[in-house]
């Protein structure tokens, strides 16, 4: 059991009503409970906002042999397969990351071979490897 709250279509036979919490002012909606857990086929979208103020560890949980997708509007940015791996699409060399970062991601080779890369603060990039 639990406590439910849930929009209703008023007779007009819609089913896909929105339900938003929002603060007041600068106020934040906290979720004070020990897991957060989004579920079901929708997309959870930031939209307009910066950061999510969560205390702890943000659990995101996809259900059995489910992928959890990292995507802007209409991009997919990565992927984190069910069995573990992470992937991510060939993207434009990015710029380097702050001082004490490395950022990982796919570039075309020129040759049309997928190449994992490495590129640190310093602006060096570092092939860590080429599809074969």
């Amino acid at each position: 059991s639990g406590v439910y709250i849930s929009t209703e279509s008023a007779g007009t036979g819609s089913a896909n009503l929105d339900l938003v919490l929002t603060a007041k002012g600068t106020g934040t909606v906290y979720v004070g409970a020990t897991h957060f857990r989004v579920a079901g086929n929708k997309d959870v979208q930031a939209a307009q906002y910066t950061a999510v103020p969560f205390v702890s560890d943000l659990t995101l949980y996809a259900g059995v042999a489910k992928d959890i997708i990292f995507k802007t509007n209409t991009t997919e940015l990565a992927r984190l397969t069910s069995s573990g791996a992470m992937e991510f699409p060939e993207v434009t060399a990015p710029a380097a990351p702050a001082a004490n970062s490395v950022r990982i991601y796919a570039e075309d080779n020129g040759a049309g071979k997928t190449r994992l890369m490495a590129l640190f603060a310093t602006g060096s990039a570092v092939q860590l490897g080429i599809e074969p």
